[in-house]
């Protein structure tokens, strides 16, 4: 996966959205690794919906790598935001994406 910073805060990494079209054309060259998805953790906001214009761009970011054709034949895999924006998250992904609150807090390693 692909994690794309889309909130720019200290606290969190990832590439920038303009970069990530560059990263997959790179990608595509190394028969070893394949492409499953893209993720992306927006700011924290206490009203959960104030996080809303993070999951359009990110929607918008996903679209345009699944139509480079990114994933192969796959639609390929979203992982956005928190427990808390739920909600929010769900309007703009599809059934698969994640909760990273959620897995933290389970104490599971990977």
């Amino acid at each position: 996966m692909i994690q794309v910073d889309l909130g720019r805060e200290a606290t969190k990494s990832g590439v920038d959205q303009a970069e990530v079209l560059q990263i997959v054309e790179a990608l595509k060259q190394c028969e070893h690794l394949r492409l499953t998805g893209l993720m992306t953790l927006p700011p924290y906001f206490d009203d959960a919906e104030q996080v809303r214009p993070f999951f359009r761009k990110f929607a918008r970011v996903a679209r345009r790598t699944q139509s480079r054709g990114a994933f192969g034949d796959l639609r390929g895999e979203l992982s956005m935001g928190m427990t808390h924006d739920y909600e929010s998250r769900s309007q703009k992904a599809q059934p698969s994406c994640a909760s990273a609150r959620r897995f933290l807090a389970s104490g599971k390693k990977v």
